[in-house]
């Protein structure tokens, strides 16, 4: 596909960041029924972290922000990702962020917060 056709669909469901994240969404527009079209926020707080998720999976834009006792640790905002999937695996509540063809952003919210970065 090239750049100027339409955007494809990622591999995350709603289903599936539901599950992984464990909270309900706050919606962008509360409006818009369709998940791929609006912009969910996903708000955790594991003491003493603050993990927020916003994904637009229409234009796979999305931002992690992480905060560790209320102050700044992480934060990372990117635009038309490759692909973004929930890492299935029991025990293991982690989200894998394809940025583009060599770098891979994994982060873990459970048993520990983990953030792993992989450029090839």
């Amino acid at each position: 596909m090239d750049d100027f056709g339409p955007p494809r669909d990622i591999s995350v469901t709603e289903r599936q960041l539901l599950a992984c994240f464990g909270v309900e969404p706050r919606w962008l527009d509360p409006d818009v029924a369709s998940w791929y079209y609006n912009t969910a926020t996903y708000t955790v707080a594991l003491d003493p972290w603050e993990i927020v998720f916003m994904i637009q999976p229409s234009c796979r834009d999305v931002r992690l922000t992480i905060r560790a006792a209320g102050q700044p640790w992480f934060d990372l905002s990117a635009t038309a990702v490759k692909d973004i999937r929930v890492i299935d695996q029991p025990g293991v509540d982690a989200i894998e962020m394809i940025l583009d063809e060599r770098t891979q952003l994994r982060f873990q919210l459970r048993l520990s917060v983990h953030i792993e970065l992989t450029h090839h």
